[in-house]
C-alpha cells in the first residue's frame, strides 16, 4: 500500500515517504495530536494477506511495546489503515549503520562504543524474554546525536518472559519458527541459526560479534560466493587473524573471539557482560602484545615408547578427572555481573536495603539533582522516590542517612548537612551539620566525621571524639558486629590507607598499604574490601588484621566499591570521567575546547587570559603539570605535580610536590631552572601562589597538630607568617586573591568570606548576598566586586556581586555544546572580564550487581 502525502491515519498525517523495509513501508508523518513528527511503517498489500508476516507484524509490535530502552527504537501505537495493519514509532534522524560504514572500516574505539550501545539494547530486551535473531548494520541506526538504536524486531522471537516482567508471555507463544527453521540473515546468523537449532540470547551476541567484526575490519568475518558457502563457513571456519595494521588491542581481540565462539558456552553469558567488557575497553597504543599463534611443534622430537605409554596414561587420567569434575581440574568460576541503572550520570553511593531484596542509590541522573532510588534487583526495576541528597548509608534497623544542603570545598570534598529517617522518608530529620562522612551500623549506630574549625575529627557515637584531623577520608564503614570501623586515612601524594578503629579497645591500627584513589569500603566477614587505582585500569582488594593484601578482581576501568550483602553479592559501580577545559574570549565567543585522550583540571588563569595551568592525568594515573596557551597551541607538560599557580608576571607555575610534607616546585614557563621549596615550621601545605614581589609565597597550610589556615612565607627560608585565624580553608574553587593583593576568597566557619590579608588574623567578613551554592570566579579590576556563578549544567551564567552590600547585577551568559550530563565548574574570569575559563566535568557511572568474587 502507497500512502500519499495528506493521508490520515487516525491523527497521524503522511508527510512523505521514507523508504521500504522487509515488511512494509515506512513513512514520515505529524501527529496532530502532540504536534510532533513520527515514523509511520505500514504492512504492504501484499503481506496484509499473508498470516505468517501479518503475525510477524503484531510480533514486533508487541515487542515494542514492552521496550523501554535509549537504546531501542521506541513505539507510540499501533493500529489499522484500510484493513493493512500500521506501526508509529520514534522518527530517528540519522543513517543506518550500513550507511555510516559504506564498506570501510570505523576505528576501533568508536566500533567498540557504538557495539556497548547495541549490546545494551539488546541486554534491555533479553531481560523481557525477547530475542532479535537479525541482528545486522541495517538494523542498528545512528541518530545525529551519536546514539545507536537497535531496529526491526520482525524476526524476534519471545522466550518465557522473566518473573516480575510487564511482557505478556501468552502473547509470545506462537513462535514465528520453531526448531528446524532457519530465520535471519546470511553472513549474521549463529551457528545454531545456521543448523536451524532453538537460539537464546547467545545467538544474538555471535551476530553482534559479527557486526563488531565488520565495523573493525571494513569485512564480514566469514564469506563465500553464495549463502551456502557464508553458512558453511559459519559452522565450521574460524575467523580470518586480523591484520597488524588495523592495531585491534589485544582486549578487543578477545572480546571479538569471544563473541565469535562456535558454541554458545563459549560466549559471554549475557549482553550485559558483553557490554560491560566493552564500556571498560581501554585503547592499547601498540598491538605489539597481541597474542601470537603456537609455533609448529618441533617434529624432530622422538617420544620414546615408554615414556609416550607413561604420557597417555597421564593424560587420560586427567582426562578422566576432569570429565567427572574432580578437583582441581575444576574451572575457577567467573564473576557474573547484572546491570542495574540505565540512565546517564553520576552514581554516588548504593546500599542494600536490609531484606537484600532492594538496593537504594544515589545519584544525579540526566542533568538533574542529586536524588535517592529504590531498585528492586529480581527486575531490576527503578523507583525514583521524592528525596533530594546525597545517600550515605542505612542500617538493618530501618534507618537511612541521607546528606543535604551538599556544599564542595576544596579542603574537603562534600560537606552537608546530615538527616536521619526511617527507611522511605522523603523528609529526614537533619540532625548534624558540616559532616563529610558518615555510617550506621547494622544496629543503627552512628559514626560520623565533621569539619569542626579546620579538623576533621572521627566521631562515633556523635560528639565522642575517637581519632582527630582524619585527613583525606572518603570512606567509613562499621563491621558486620558493630565493634570496628573501617576508614580511609589520606597519606600525602593523592595515596589513602585503611585504617581500623576497634571500638572496644579504643586502638587504631593499620591494615592496607598505601594505594592511590582509594575509596569505597566494604566488610566481608573479617575482612576488609576496598577499590583502588594504584594502576590503570582499578583493582578490588581484600585485606584482613595481619595479613596480606590480595587482589579479587581486576577491572578494565574505573571501578569503585559501594556494598556487600548479606550473600557476598557485592555492588560495584563502573564510572566513564572526562574532564575537559573551555574557554571563552571577548574575540572567541564560541569556546574553544582543551580535549585531550586523558583528563585535564584546571587550576589557574594568568590575568590577561593567555595561559592556563593544571593538573594532567595520564593513562597510568601520574599527575602532571600542564600550561596551555588559549589560542589554542599545544599544551606543555612542565613536570608531575599536583595543585598549581601562575605567577603574575606569568614566568612561573608554583606546584605542589606530590609527597606529604609542606614541599613546593617553581617551575618555570619559559626559560630558566625549576626551584625546589620547603616551608620552614609548617607539617603539611597544599597550595602556594607566588606574589606581585616575587619573594613571598601565599601557602595553605597547617603547624604539627593545628587547624589549616594561611600563611606568608619567604622564598629564602625564613619562617612563615600565620595571615587568617586557624580553620580559614580553601574554597571550593580555590582561594581567589584581588588584583591589588590585599583581599582573599577563603572558606571560613563553613560559609565563604573575604579575608583581609592587609590586617593579618583578622575576622574574615562575610560575603553579603552570596546565594547557596555559589562560588566565586574572581574580582574585578578595581578589587571592589565579585564575579560569582552557580556550578552546574550549561549554560554558564555569571553575575557581579559587591560583597560588602550583596548589590546583584547580572553580567554575562555563555554557552556551549556540552552534553547534558557534563557540569561546569571551577570558572575563571579575569580582572578586566575579557577572558573566561571553565572546567567541563562529565562522569557517567553504571551500577552492577556482582556475583561470584571471592
Amino acid at each position: 500500500m502507497s500512502l500519499p502525502s495528506g493521508t490520515h491515519l487516525g491523527t497521524y498525517r503522511i508527510l512523505a515517504p521514507l523508504g521500504a523495509g522487509g515488511m512494509g513501508e515506512v513513512y514520515r508523518a505529524h501527529d496532530e495530536r502532540l504536534g510532533r513528527d513520527v515514523a509511520i511503517k505500514v504492512l504492504s498489500g501484499a503481506f496484509g494477506s499473508d498470516g505468517d508476516r501479518l503475525r510477524r507484524f503484531q510480533q514486533e509490535a508487541r515487542v515494542l511495546a514492552s521496550l523501554s530502552h535509549p537504546n531501542v527504537v521506541q513505539i507510540f501505537e499501533a493500529g489499522e489503515h484500510e484493513g493493512s495493519p500500521y506501526l508509529v514509532m520514534e522518527l530517528l534522524e540519522g543513517e543506518t549503520l550500513r550507511e555510516r560504514m559504506r564498506g570501510k572500516a570505523l576505528p576501533p574505539k568508536r566500533a567498540a562504543e557504538l557495539a556497548r550501545e547495541a549490546a545494551q539494547g539488546l541486554a534491555a530486551a533479553h531481560e523481557r524474554g525477547i530475542l532479535h535473531r537479525d541482528l545486522k548494520p541495517e538494523n542498528l541506526f545512528l541518530t545525529r546525536e551519536g546514539r545507536v538504536k537497535v531496529l526491526d524486531f520482525g524476526l524476534a522471537k519471545a522466550r518465557s518472559a522473566p518473573a516480575g516482567s510487564r511482557v505478556e508471555t501468552e502473547a509470545f507463544t506462537a513462535a514465528l519458527s520453531e526448531p528446524g527453521q532457519v530465520v535471519g540473515t546470511s553472513g549474521y546468523m549463529s551457528p545454531e541459526q545456521v543448523r536451524g537449532e532453538t537460539t537464546d540470547a547467545r545467538s544474538d551476541l555471535f551476530s553482534l560479534g559479527v557486526v563488531l567484526w565488520e565495523m573493525v575490519t571494513g569485512a564480514k568475518p566469514f564469506r563465500g560466493d553464495s549463502s551456502i558457502e557464508v553458512m558453511h563457513a559459519i559452522l565450521k571456519e574460524e575467523p580470518p587473524d586480523l591484520p597488524e595494521t588495523l592495531k585491534v588491542t589485544p582486549p578487543l581481540e578477545r572480546i571479538l573471539r569471544s563473541c565469535l565462539a562456535k558454541a554458545p558456552e563459549g560466549r559471554f553469558h549475557s549482553a550485559h557482560d558483553l557490554a560491560f567488557a566493552l564500556d571498560n575497553l581501554q585503547e592499547s597504543s601498540s598491538s605489539a602484545t597481541r597474542n601470537r599463534p603456537l609455533p609448529a611443534p618441533f617434529r624432530a622430537w622422538r617420544v620414546p615408547a615408554a615414556g609416550l605409554a607413561g604420557a597417555l596414561l597421564v593424560l587420560g587420567w586427567v582426562g578422566l578427572a576432569r570429565a567427572r569434575g574432580w578437583a582441581p581440574f575444576q574451572a575457577a568460576p567467573q564473576p557474573v555481573f547484572r546491570r542495574l541503572t540505565y540512565r546517564e550520570g553520576e552514581i554516588l553511593a548504593a546500599r542494600f536495603l536490609p531484606d537484600g531484596k532492594e538496593v537504594v542509590v544515589g545519584g544525579a541522573w540526566n542533568g538533574g539533582a542529586k536524588r535517592v532510588s529504590r531498585i528492586t534487583v529480581s527486575n531490576r526495576e527503578e523507583k525514583e522516590t521524592d528525596l533530594e541528597g546525597h545517600l550515605v548509608s542505612v542500617s538493618a534497623s530501618g534507618l537511612w542517612a541521607i546528606a543535604t544542603q551538599i556544599r564542595r570545598s576544596y579542603s574537603f570534598g562534600f560537606s552537608g548537612t546530615l538527616a536521619l529517617g526511617p527507611i522511605g522518608d522523603s523528609r529526614p530529620r537533619e540532625m548534624f551539620t558540616d559532616i563529610l562522612c558518615a555510617d550506621l551500623s547494622l544496629a543503627g549506630t552512628l559514626a560520623l566525621v565533621r569539619n569542626q574549625g579546620g579538623l576533621r575529627n572521627l566521631e562515633c557515637p556523635p560528639g565522642k571524639v575517637i581519632d582527630t584531623d582524619v585527613r583525606g577520608l572518603t570512606s567509613l564503614r562499621f563491621s558486620t558486629d558493630g565493634t570496628r570501623l573501617a576508614f580511609c586515612r589520606g597519606v600525602g601524594g593523592n595515596k589513602r590507607r585503611v585504617e581500623v578503629h576497634d571500638l572496644r579497645t579504643g586502638r587504631t591500627t593499620r591494615w592496607s598499604g598505601d594505594h592511590k584513589n582509594l575509596q569505597g569500603l566494604a566488610w566481608r566477614g573479617d575482612e576488609v574490601w576496598f577499590s583502588a587505582g594504584d594502576r590503570i585500569p582499578d583493582e578490588l582488594f581484600a585485606v584482613k588484621a595481619g595479613g596480606a593484601e590480595r587482589v579479587v578482581y581486576r577491572a578494565n576501568g574505573h571501578i569503585q566499591l559501594h556494598d556487600i550483602g548479606a550473600g557476598g553479592e557485592v555492588l560495584m559501580s563502573q564510572g566513564d570521567w572526562r574532564a575537559e577545559v573551555l574557554a571563552w574570549s571577548d574575540d572567541q565567543p564560541v569556546p574553544r575546547v582543551f580535549e585531550r585522550k586523558d583528563n585535564f583540571f584546571l587550576s589557574d588563569a594568568s590575568g590577561d587570559g593567555r595561559w592556563l595551568v593544571g593538573n594532567h592525568i595520564d593513562p597510568s594515573g601520574r599527575t602532571n603539570v600542564a600550561l596551555f596557551r588559549t589560542d589554542g597551541s599545544p599544551p606543555v607538560l612542565l613536570d608531575e605535580g599536583g595543585t598549581c599557580t601562575l605567577s603574575p608576571d606569568g614566568r612561573w607555575v608554583v606546584a605542589t610536590v606530590m609527597a606529604r610534607g609542606p614541599k613546593f616546585q617553581l617551575l618555570p614557563t619559559g626559560l630558566g631552572l625549576s626551584r625546589n621549596i620547603t616551608v620552614p615550621g609548617l607539617e603539611e601545605a597544599n597550595y602556594a601562589r607566588l606574589l606581585e614581589d616575587g619573594k613571598h609565597l601565599l601557602v595553605w597550610g597547617s603547624e604539627a597538630g593545628r587547624p589549616w589556615r594561611m600563611f606568608r612565607a619567604d622564598l629564602e627560608g625564613a619562617a612563615p607568617v600565620a595571615l587568617t585565624p586557624e580553620g580559614a580553608a580553601l574554597g571550593a574553587d580555590l582561594p581567589r586573591l584581588s588584583p591589588d593583593g590585599r583581599r582573599l576568597i577563603v572558606e571560613y566557619k563553613n560559609a565563604y568570606r573575604v579575608a583581609r590579608l592587609d590586617e593579618p588574623l583578622s575576622e574574615p567578613e562575610p560575603i553579603q548576598g552570596l546565594a547557596p551554592g555559589e562560588q566565586v570566579a574572581g574580582w574585578t579590576a578595581d578589587a571592589r566586586t565579585l564575579y560569582v556563578y552557580l556550578p552546574g549544567y550549561p549554560p554558564l551564567r555569571i553575575s557581579k556581586l559587591d560583597p560588602a552590600t550583596g548589590r546583584r547585577q547580572a553580567w554575562k551568559g555563555f554557552a556551549c555544546e556540552a552534553k547534558a550530563e557534563a557540569q561546569l565548574d571551577s570558572v575563571m574570569v579575569t580582572p578586566d572580564g575579557r577572558h573566561v575559563a571553565a572546567q567541563s566535568f562529565r562522569n557517567r557511572g553504571i551500577l552492577f550487581l556482582v556475583e561470584g568474587l571471592r
